[in-house]
């Protein structure tokens, strides 16, 4: 699967490990399970609770509802991987805005009878949101998805037929799934599941769609296969390893259906698997081989005897190719050493390093050796794997450490084609010095019991080793129970903290700035953050200009007062970020009528404390008025911090163009000899909240050409209903009373076709406004629905 990559084998004495206390109300000590228990680990443990804590088995405790509810909100929040990574980052505070509270469960008899219906039958995986992706797409192997649901008769009558199924499919031919539409909906709609059972076959995406036979379900699977059954007639391939199966008498051969599973077993040993008839077209390879009938392996060179492989099942076959296969090369202290302190590798391959808690007696004086070894590399709980790269140094798996094929399989996945190393001391400091404006370096800075650190690892793997600006990026990480020295010094105090180091050079002595990021994000949150910090669009505010800046410029100022360590800082940041952006491509003909800017209120508190700012984060607007005179307001704290409700409260805030109508409508529009463009809209509406700004930059674009304004349909409902809005925003011109003639209330509409672009949009009244001129009457018009809206 990988075959630029060498593996190795070092065995190493486990003698220590990372562990934290866990708090006993948290929601993981609450199901008894630890931090970086799967979801199968999860379910189970919730089911026994259920089982024991439900009110229907504890009728006389009467806190028995409130600590099952307790336990409840436990599993829904864990179950879900964004809950879970929130809950992980923030704690139950960061799930305030919604989600995992549930307040209602099923009965006991449900738990008992219905919850979980795969859980206890090892050849089937359930499949959640958190793993679907990378496990059914990005593995590379064929899938066979049961979608069903807990409350589907029709799902439990398939469940015994679907475990038949899975016990016949061995391991290496296709994995058998299944997904709980009942628990994650989300998962089924995006798979366009609307009935359940839906069995769908992956990566090829066919739907089951005859009769739920076990036959019939089997012979579907076996027909997606695609792995492929030599017949060679005249000789041999020279691919090797070769598996064949010799054949005298059909009726007494393997039959169609195991063939397929044998091709599909040695196809991904990536071995070819060839069927020879001994009793016509191959008879004269059979002689050459020297048998007729029976299944050998080819191993080595063309002059090599088979070896013939004895099997009870298609299982023992397939561990049996597995023992074939070439041994691992067992690397040596001095060997490895070598590899570490080499700044680029001879090799041409990476090199996939197991590191194993080897217990044999006779390896003993090995492992005292490779104990010194595993202390310099702090590997910690083991086992672990690592990948050395090509141009030096190497990565590390710090997740699971119940490892098997697969696990060591998605590492090698994320961390294959990634530039992400391993920090110790020395390279620290160095790649922290290193940085300057054309090579930049991302240091993470976590802890390996941290469950967000260990998400954003994988994110950080998945980061360019090149800008789009041509700029080299270079990723570390740092451990911090390792190096707990530097983290300290650097006063890193939660995980995980991400910091950018670049430098200046365009300044006579070069100084190097570094960029501070904490908590868990994705790997296009980390590349906009890095955008941000080689093009800011938020300035950063400190105690030696903010008086010069905020009070004494001429510009407004939208001020984000946060502290490193506060979650919901760290949620609003990258929304603050977007926010401006889209501030400034929405209001390029004066993009400094309004400045973002942010204050580190860790760093300085005195700053703050002055500004009166008592919580976080702080959204603060200093409006610049006309006499220089500041009005200062806060943004609400009971509002959404997301990019539509700052931008919405932002447009209230600042100086418009756009007039708000109110009661007078007639009279200001339906009677004025101007033209209007007039925004029908409701406060509840989304995407009016979203129209917002488009229709402010309207106002410009469009000034000394039409007037614009909005009515809130909500206050003022019998204008809109004379207008005849029937959905919202809707956007209607009015060119203007003509000979002192009222206009119609129904305008001429503008159609948005759903669009922000305001230049399209100023395109349209433009053309309408010379077709038909002032005093067009506004009769008439047309009628358009926009793409997106919504209804009243």
């Amino acid at each position: 699967m990988f075959p630029t990559t060498l593996l190795f084998i070092l065995f190493c004495l486990n003698l220590f490990s990372c562990d934290i206390e866990a708090d006993e109300e948290s929601f993981y000590s609450l199901l008894g399970v630890e931090q970086d228990a799967d979801l199968l680990t999860i379910r189970k443990a919730f089911k026994s609770l259920a089982l024991e804590k439900h009110p229907d088995k504890n009728p006389d405790d009467p806190n028995a509802h409130s600590i099952f509810v307790r336990i409840n909100r436990a599993y829904e929040v864990l179950k879900d991987a964004e809950l879970r990574r929130k809950y992980d980052q923030f704690g139950e505070k960061g799930l305030e805005d919604g989600g995992g509270g549930e307040q209602h469960y099923q009965s006991w008899q449900f738990y008992n009878d219905n919850f979980g219906i795969y859980d206890d039958d090892p050849e089937i995986i359930t499949l959640g949101r958190g793993d679907f992706e990378e496990e059914v797409f990005q593995s590379g192997e064929i899938w066979f998805v049961n979608f069903y649901s807990a409350f589907c008769s029709h799902c439990h009558h398939l469940a015994p037929i679907w475990r038949e199924l899975a016990k016949r499919v061995p391991e290496g031919v296709a994995r058998i799934g299944a997904v709980n539409c009942a628990e994650d909906p989300g998962l089924c709609r995006s798979q366009n599941v609307m009935g359940y059972p839906s069995l769908i076959v992956y990566p090829q995406q066919e739907w089951f769609q005859d009769e739920r036979t076990l036959n019939n379900l089997l012979d579907f699977l076996l027909s997606q296969l695609s792995a492929p059954i030599l017949q060679p007639t005249v000789e041999l391939p020279i691919q090797r390893p070769l598996l064949l199966e010799l054949c005298l008498r059909e009726n007494e051969c393997i039959s169609e259906e195991d063939r397929k599973k044998i091709a599909a077993i040695s196809n991904q040993l990536l071995m070819p698997f060839a069927v020879l008839d001994c009793s016509e077209s191959a008879k004269e390879i059979c002689k050459t081989i020297g048998a007729e009938e029976g299944m050998f392996l080819l191993s080595g060179g063309e002059d090599e005897k088979p070896k013939e492989l004895y099997f009870a099942d298609l299982t023992d076959l397939r561990n049996q190719l597995l023992s074939e296969l070439p041994e691992l090369e067992e690397f040596t202290y001095s060997e490895l050493q070598q590899k570490i302190n080499l700044n680029k590798l001879e090799e041409e391959e990476k090199i996939l390093l197991i590191f194993l808690n080897s217990k044999e007696e006779f390896q003993k004086e090995w492992k005292q050796i490779g104990q010194h070894l595993c202390n310099t590399l702090n590997l910690g709980k083991l086992p672990k794997v690592a990948i050395f790269r090509i141009e030096g140094g190497y990565d590390l798996n710090y997740g699971n450490t119940n490892l098997n094929i697969r696990e060591i399989t998605k590492f090698v996945r994320h961390s294959l084609y990634s530039n992400l190393i391993v920090l110790d001391y020395d390279k620290y400091w160095n790649a922290r010095q290193s940085a300057n404006s054309s090579h930049l370096w991302i240091i993470d800075h976590f802890a390996p019991w941290c469950p967000p650190c260990l998400q954003m690892l994988d994110e950080l793997r998945k980061l360019p080793s090149e800008l789009t600006d041509g700029r080299k990026l270079r990723v570390g990480t740092l451990d911090c129970d390792a190096y707990r020295d530097i983290c300290t010094g650097e006063r890193i105090n939660s995980y995980p903290r991400t910091i950018l180091y670049m430098g200046d050079d365009s300044q006579q002595q070069k100084q190097q700035q570094q960029h501070s990021l904490i908590g868990f994000h994705t790997v296009d949150q980390l590349l906009e953050f890095i955008s941000e910090a080689l093009n800011p669009t938020v300035q950063v505010l400190n105690p030696d200009n903010f008086d010069d800046i905020v009070y004494g410029g001429g510009q407004s100022f939208f001020v984000d007062f946060f502290a490193p360590w506060c979650g919901p800082c760290q949620k609003l940041a990258p929304e603050f970020r977007q926010l401006a952006r889209q501030w400034a491509s929405t209001h390029n003909e004066d993009p400094n009528q309004l400045v973002f800017a942010s204050v580190d209120c860790e760093q300085y508190s005195n700053l703050c404390n002055r500004e009166n700012v008592n919580s976080f984060p702080s959204l603060r607007f200093y409006r610049k008025l006309q006499g220089g005179k500041i009005d200062v307001n806060n943004y609400p704290s009971n509002w959404w911090r997301n990019v539509q409700t700052m931008s919405h409260w932002l447009t209230e805030m600042m100086p418009s163009l756009v007039q708000k109508i109110a009661g007078d409508f007639a009279n200001t529009v339906l009677d004025s000899s101007e033209p209007w463009l007039i925004d029908f809209y409701a406060p509840w509406c989304s995407h009016c909240i979203q129209f917002a700004p488009t229709f402010e930059r309207l106002a410009q674009l469009l000034n000394g050409q039409v007037r614009l304004g909005k009515i809130d349909c909500e206050r003022f409902s019998w204008i809109c209903e004379n207008a005849q809005i029937n959905y919202f925003p809707q956007i209607l011109l009015y060119f203007g009373a003509k000979n002192y003639k009222r206009q119609e209330t129904r305008g001429m509409e503008i159609s948005t076709d759903g669009t922000t672009n305001a230049e399209i949009i100023a395109k349209t009244v433009r053309e309408y406004l010379e077709k038909y001129g002032h005093g067009g009457g506004g009769g008439g018009g047309y009628e358009r629905v926009e793409n997106e809206r919504d209804e009243l």
